[in-house]
């Protein structure tokens, strides 16, 4: 989820409602602007046309990370799922509030 101005905005609603850090793992816009811009260098990138990307995997391929240093989970990845059931296990068993 990307960390938008609107978003962080809301942090504090949205962490009440979920009792959790709503923007724990998030990606600040900045990584999404890296990414464009590794593509915008990169020779190959006609075979990229017509496509829908994922910003970590673009980043994972071409080795950049987000601006506090990170490089968030891809969302399909063993290591994403493992990061965030835990949180949405909590989140079943308090149950909404």
């Amino acid at each position: 989820m990307v960390k938008t101005e609107r978003f962080l905005s809301k942090r504090e609603v949205l962490a009440n409602k979920y009792k959790v850090d709503v923007t724990r793992g998030g990606e600040s816009a900045i990584y999404s602007g890296r990414a464009v811009a590794a593509l915008a260098q990169d020779k190959g990138m006609i075979k990229q046309t017509g496509r829908m990307l994922n910003v970590a995997d673009l980043a994972w391929e071409h080795g950049f990370t987000d601006i506090d240093g990170r490089q968030p989970a891809q969302m399909y990845s063993l290591r994403f799922l493992l990061e965030n059931a835990f949180y949405y296990a909590l989140y079943r068993l308090r149950g909404p509030r």
